[in-house]
Order: C-alpha cells, then structure tokens, then sequence
C-alpha cells in the first residue's frame, strides 16, 4: 500500500492574466478531500470560514500575469488509504477549480 507511505499532498493551480487586478492581494484556499470525502488538515489542522471546511490557506499578491500558485499539506505518514482523492481551490469561498486523483 503505497499510499501509507506518502506524507505531504501538493496541489497547484494557474489564476489567468488579469490586467485589472494588478498588485491585488488574493486568497485561496485548498480543499484535500479524502475517498470518504473528508477534509484532510495540514499537519491534522482545518480551517473553517463561514461554516466551510479548508485543508489550507494559501495569501498571495496577484501582479495581473497569468501565475501559478503551488502549495500542499502535510499529513501524519501512514494515515492515507488507497483510493480516489480530491483537490477543491476556492477563492473567497467560490469554487475555482476541482481536480480527481488516485492514490494505490
């Protein structure tokens, strides 16, 4: 079971150019769900904003260019299972992005 092994999950995301929005600060957030589809915490902590439950906080200041923004978790080693994961990005608690991947 190779997923027991695995003790950080990363998740990435491009913003598109927005000339408009240029040294804008933004906040996403990543959403790790587990094949049950709960929340995995980084280092086993949540955060929760408006009743919605988040992996992670990511703040960055947008320069108007098409970026890419990388982060991950860090979950307890052995604590993953086989199975199919989800990675959710939210920006101010609207769903950006959705992305499924599996772990054997």
């Amino acid at each position: 079971d190779k997923a027991s092994t695995i003790e950080k999950l990363r998740g990435c995301a491009t913003i598109k150019a927005d000339p408009t929005m240029i040294n804008k600060e933004k906040v996403l957030y990543l959403q790790f769900l587990g094949p049950n589809k709960d929340v995995l915490g980084d280092n086993a902590k949540t955060i929760t904003i408006a009743g919605e439950v988040y992996s992670k906080k990511v703040e960055l200041v947008f320069m108007g260019e098409e970026s890419q923004i990388c982060d991950f978790i860090t979950v307890p080693e052995g604590s993953l299972k086989s199975g199919n994961y989800t990675l959710n990005i939210f920006e101010d608690q609207r769903l950006i992005t959705s992305t499924e991947f599996e772990l054997n």
